[in-house]
């Protein structure tokens, strides 16, 4: 919602984004995560998924939960 007016997210399974960045997401539709501002199906290597949120692995590991 910016001046107004609602603005769809430019990815079809964000259900909310930056009004002045409709590329970068803050959150993802059930059953998918959030990685770097983009709804993605798995968080994949170096990434574990927190509630929906791909946090970053400690210590550079590849695979953590």
């Amino acid at each position: 919602f910016l001046e107004g007016k609602c603005l769809k997210c430019e990815d079809p399974h964000c259900l909310f984004c930056d009004p002045h960045n409709l590329n970068s997401c803050s959150v993802c539709e059930s059953g998918k995560v959030l990685l770097n501002g983009k709804c993605e199906d798995h968080c994949g290597n170096g990434y574990f998924n927190k509630n929906g949120v791909c946090e970053p692995c400690q210590n550079n590991c590849m695979i953590c939960f």
